[in-house]
């Protein structure tokens, strides 16, 4: 093969990033996806449990691509990319002010490192929330 051409997005901050990926973004926060076991436990080993928050003990302050942070993706299936082993899906919202400005550099534009996020709920693998246990699904009576 011959010819061809690379085309790269640059994208420069957050609210670029998330466009791009068509993530949520509402009040200054983007609703991000997490891939995690049984355990609501990273492939680094970050516990994410619904209705806690996570935070990154070695955030570098946004300094490198990889490491010093904590690391989403904008849909459930791309995330599980970075964990193979993943059981489950946590929806998580994080500040715009607290993710890291992607680079032309990166090599995993489709990643964003972030210092903290709050763990809403979990989802199925299309985003979808699941339903808790003990609770009905609206509109079900018994």
């Amino acid at each position: 093969v011959t010819g061809g051409m690379i085309v790269r997005v640059n994208l420069t901050n957050p609210t670029e990033w998330c466009e791009y990926w068509g993530v949520e973004v509402n009040d200054g926060s983007a609703i991000l996806f997490k891939a995690v076991d049984d355990g609501f436990r990273s492939g680094r080993g970050a516990i994410y449990t619904p209705g806690t928050t996570t935070e990154a003990p070695d955030w570098d302050g946004g300094a490198a691509e990889c490491g010093g942070g904590l690391h989403f993706c904008a849909t459930p299936w791309i995330a599980k990319t970075f964990h193979d082993s993943a059981t489950k899906y946590v929806v998580c919202r994080v500040a715009l002010a607290d993710m890291r400005s992607p680079s032309e550099k990166d090599n995993y534009p489709q990643k964003i490192k972030v210092r903290a996020c709050a763990n809403l709920y979990e989802c199925d693998e299309d985003g979808k929330p699941l339903p808790v246990a003990g609770l009905q699904p609206e509109g079900e009576t018994e």
